[in-house]
C-alpha cells in the first residue's frame, strides 16, 4: 500500500468487502481507512502492484490516548468498527461518515462479528465477555455471558454462523454459544497455550479451527 501521501498509522485491523477490491483498515491511533485496490494503474517500474489508500474515515475518539481499532466487518456499504473505545461503530463507506455509535459494555473490544440477518453483532472483550449489541436501535448490549462463565482474561476471537458463536482466548479455551441465550457455554474446550484466532464452518458436524501460542492450528469436531 502507498502512504507516501497519507501517512497513516500502524494497521491494526482490516477487512475486505466481498465481491470487490475495496478494503476497510484500522489503525492504532484509532482511524479508519478505505484502500482500493487500482489495477492498471498503479504497477512501479517492475510491474509490482501498488494499494494507496483513497479515503479516510475519521474515527470516534473517546480521549487523545491510543484508542487502536481491533475489529472491522462490512455490512453492505457500512464498515463496522470496534476498538479500545469500548463502542461498536457504524460509517458509511460512500459518504466517508459516521452513522452510530453504540454502547457495547464498557470494556476495550477485541473482535466483531455479524449475525446475518439479524441487524445485531457479537463482540468480545478484554474483561472476557462475549456480548450481543443490537445495531438497529442502537440500543447497546441486548444480551451477554454470566461473569463466572466468561472467559477468565482478553477474549482474542468470535466466530460466528447461524445460531452458533464460537470464542477463544488468553485463557486457551474455545467456548461454543447459542446466540439465543449466551449466559451460559454449551461447551467448553481447553488447550494448553493462549489462543489468539478462531473461525467456523458450520454443517452436519460443525468443526471449529483455533490457533495461538503453540503455533499449530487446533481442529474440533461438534
Amino acid at each position: 500500500m502507498d502512504t507516501s501521501e497519507t501517512k497513516p498509522a500502524s494497521f491494526s485491523a482490516a477487512s475486505v468487502k466481498s465481491g470487490s477490491s475495496t478494503a476497510a483498515l484500522g489503525c492504532m491511533d484509532g482511524s479508519l481507512w478505505l484502500a482500493q485496490d487500482c489495477l492498471g494503474n498503479t504497477n512501479d517500474a517492475h510491474g509490482d502492484r501498488k494499494r494507496k489508500a483513497v479515503s479516510n474515515i475519521p474515527a470516534s475518539r473517546v480521549t487523545d490516548g491510543v484508542l487502536r481499532v481491533t475489529g472491522l466487518l462490512w455490512r453492505a456499504n457500512d464498515i463496522v468498527s470496534v476498538g479500545w473505545d469500548g463502542f461498536t461503530s457504524v460509517f458509511c463507506a460512500d459518504t466517508c461518515t459516521k452513522k452510530t455509535t453504540i454502547p457495547s459494555g464498557g470494556k476495550p473490544l477485541t473482535s466483531v462479528v455479524s449475525l446475518d440477518g439479524s441487524g445485531c453483532f457479537i463482540v468480545s472483550a478484554v474483561d472476557g465477555a462475549v456480548r450481543m449489541v443490537d445495531g438497529r436501535s442502537g440500543k447497546g448490549v441486548v444480551a451477554a455471558c454470566g461473569k463466572r462463565e466468561a472467559h477468565q482474561g482478553i477474549v482474542t476471537d468470535v466466530a460466528a454462523q447461524e445460531e452458533l458463536v464460537v470464542s477463544t482466548g488468553m485463557d486457551g479455551t474455545v467456548k461454543f454459544w447459542d446466540q439465543r441465550s449466551l449466559l451460559t457455554p454449551q461447551h467448553t474446550i481447553r488447550t494448553d497455550g493462549k489462543l489468539f484466532a478462531v473461525d467456523l464452518i458450520r454443517g452436519t458436524r460443525n468443526t471449529v479451527f483455533a490457533a495461538g501460542q503453540t503455533g499449530k492450528v487446533l481442529r474440533f469436531g461438534i
